[in-house]
């Protein structure tokens, strides 16, 4: 671990409903600690070393990766790789691929977008040449529809993660690092008032996206 770093302080809420100081500079993020799926970064990614790592090194480093197999290595050893004549592999390509622009339509859609094409592609090309793989994924797809139809609560969204989608889909251009996010509604706002988001974004949405509610 470097060296301390001047501690950047702040109250934040804890689930269990109480406050602790956390020391965003040199600190992990109190209610991230563990191996639970998180509702933040372990480090803050702007003000502590290791959550720039995690932003910098390790996203960018898989995306470039990601990028480098699908527009070199790949075509290099099928040029038409990504060209299905499967009706099964193209249904599941419009489908992942409508899901994609369904559910990640924020300010860096581009990006975002490119990077998980890219990794379906991936994934489809590994079907359409290795029967082993295909036969396999294909079981596994219809046993994770079966699963869904017989505990539908398994796949179901926090509130957690309910609130950040509602927060980031559908915000076109507006910057995460934009003042307007500090009036954002809270979660505790939201509970309050569950209109609040859809309140909130018929001021400031600059798109005139339909905000996509989420149960």
């Amino acid at each position: 671990m470097a060296d301390s770093r001047d501690p950047q302080i702040i109250l934040m809420r804890m689930p269990d409903g109480t406050t602790r100081q956390w020391d965003m500079a040199n600190e992990p993020k109190p209610d991230s600690v563990g191996n639970k799926s998180r509702n933040g970064f372990l480090y803050n990614c702007y003000t502590h070393p290791m959550g720039r790592f995690f932003q910098e090194t390790i996203k960018r480093g898989l995306e470039t990766i990601i990028r480098r197999i699908h527009d070199k290595e790949i075509p290099r050893y099928d040029k038409q790789a990504y060209v299905y004549e499967d009706v099964r592999l193209r249904a599941i390509n419009n489908l992942l691929k409508g899901m994609m622009v369904k559910h990640i339509d924020d300010n860096d859609t581009a990006r975002k977008h490119a990077v998980f094409g890219d990794f379906i592609d991936i994934i489809l090309f590994m079907m359409k040449e290795d029967v082993f793989y295909r036969a396999r994924v294909m079981k596994s797809l219809k046993d994770l529809a079966l699963a869904y139809q017989s505990a539908p609560e398994l796949f179901a969204l926090t509130s957690d993660e309910t609130y950040n989608y509602q927060k980031f889909n559908g915000m076109g251009v507006i910057s995460c690092r934009d003042p307007v996010w500090q009036t954002f509604p809270t979660p505790d706002q939201v509970r309050a008032d569950p209109d609040a988001i859809q309140k909130w974004k018929s001021i400031h949405n600059p798109t005139g996206h339909q905000v996509i509610s989420v149960g």
